[in-house]
């Protein structure tokens, strides 16, 4: 049973309240979407989304150690079944047009970073999208589910990385199977995974699997140590939006100045040398197409309204600070915060961004948490990125920056009122 803080009938009523002219809200949408006879596989994932939208909303209780596994394999067989079905019934957009190209070029013996400019990451995502395109060749499969599936392999290994996590910090079945919902039948993580494909949550596996590495130091075995840094180390080199992750993990593993500065100097020279092989004939295309890439400004947060070129590389200042001031805080609520701090001050953005405080927020669930997930899930669905859903573009990216600036700032003040939607962390 969950474990609020008592804040009044009239709070709670409030709240409850709330939420019923959220799904009020969805479902005009919905039937806007309906009404102008929409695609149907489109408007079926929105629905279930909007029944997805309902639980996360009044999750259930459960009683029994059985009915607790049955609703274990039921969020686990829903949440796969989602992101295979958007895998088979959907190509995506533009991304995985990039993709096909880049496994091509990979599997010709060419050099991605001096053949196309719509690559911006580190080799390991190109070599992983190579071996994919053998396994479609070979199988079946068309190379678009063969992507997705591969990321929703990875979905459900994070998914047991956070339960693990989640049995340590001393969760209750009924907190486990919240965490469950609040990850793995998560809209925005489903709608990511299974349509548009982007590789976020590979990242993001990573992250999590350093936290678990984390958690074991505390037995006092040295080798936990190193491989929870070797694995933050892995998701910067993944994909380095999650760099203040990566500064995270480091700092609350080292904890010492010059340890926290020397192995943060490793990570970044391994990330480096992930570029070596393809920097002879591709130096230009890695410095300018990996290095300098910053997604796409002017359009959310606060390049929608501030034109300062320097302002990127204030941010990326930010990023590298900012993980030293909340060392006093819990690690899980520190990378959750970087994750936030990262929506809210970032000078560009990508759908896929908005994936990154999913897995911590499922760990320190609160309603600022589902707040983000009703607002972004509306804006994923009716984004032309993604499923392009006729009446769910009433918000636009800066609905999801509003949203994520708030939950940030109260989470970092930790503000208690109104509008604080107490954590659930002993659910």
């Amino acid at each position: 049973m969950a474990v609020l803080p008592d804040y009044g009938n009239k709070i709670w009523n409030t709240n409850f309240f709330l939420k019923l002219i959220a799904i009020l809200l969805y479902i005009i949408f919905l039937f806007y979407a309906i009404s102008a006879q929409s695609d149907i596989f489109s408007i079926a994932i929105a629905t279930i989304t909007l029944l997805v939208i309902l639980l996360l909303f009044f999750p259930f209780k459960i009683e029994t150690n059985r009915s607790f596994m049955i609703f274990l394999l039921l969020i686990l067989l829903i949440g796969t079944l989602l992101r295979l079905w958007l895998a088979y019934a959907y190509f995506g957009n533009f991304d995985m047009n990039s993709y096909s190209t880049v496994s091509e070029i990979v599997l010709s013996g060419q050099n991605v970073y001096n053949t196309t400019p719509y690559y911006n990451y580190s080799p390991i995502w190109f070599n992983l999208l190579g071996s994919l395109r053998i396994i479609s060749d070979s199988l079946p499969i068309s190379f678009h589910f063969a992507v997705r599936g591969f990321l929703t392999i990875i979905d459900i290994f994070t998914l047991i990385l956070l339960l693990i996590i989640g049995i340590s910090e001393g969760l209750t079945k009924n907190g486990l199977i919240r965490l469950s919902l609040l990850f793995y039948l998560n809209p925005i993580s489903y709608l990511i995974t299974g349509y548009h494909g982007q590789f976020e949550n590979l990242a993001l596996f990573f992250i999590v699997l350093g936290l678990f590495f984390f958690f074991k130091m505390k037995n006092g075995n040295t080798i936990f140590k190193y491989l929870s840094w070797l694995s933050f180390s892995a998701g910067l080199i993944v994909k380095h939006n999650t760099l203040i992750m990566a500064i995270t993990g480091i700092t609350n593993i080292f904890k010492k100045g010059r340890y926290i500065a020397f192995f943060f100097f490793i990570t970044v020279v391994l990330f480096l040398l992930s570029f070596i092989y393809y920097w002879i004939g591709g130096s230009q295309g890695i410095i300018s197409h990996v290095f300098m890439y910053g997604g796409i400004s002017g359009i959310y947060g606060v390049t929608s309204f501030i034109k300062f070129p320097a302002l990127k590389y204030i941010f990326v200042a930010g990023l590298l600070v900012y993980p030293l001031i909340i060392q006093n805080r819990d690690i899980v609520d520190q990378l959750l915060l970087g994750s936030l701090f990262f929506l809210t001050f970032t000078t560009g953005i990508g759908i896929q961004y908005f994936v990154l405080p999913v897995v911590f927020g499922a760990l320190r669930p609160s309603n600022w948490f589902l707040l983000y997930t009703f607002i972004t899930s509306i804006v994923i669905i009716g984004a032309v990125e993604n499923l392009d859903l006729f009446g769910f573009s009433f918000f636009s990216f800066n609905a999801v920056w509003i949203c994520a600036l708030f939950w940030f700032i109260f989470t970092h003040f930790k503000i208690v009122g109104f509008f604080n939607f107490s954590s659930l962390i002993k659910t």
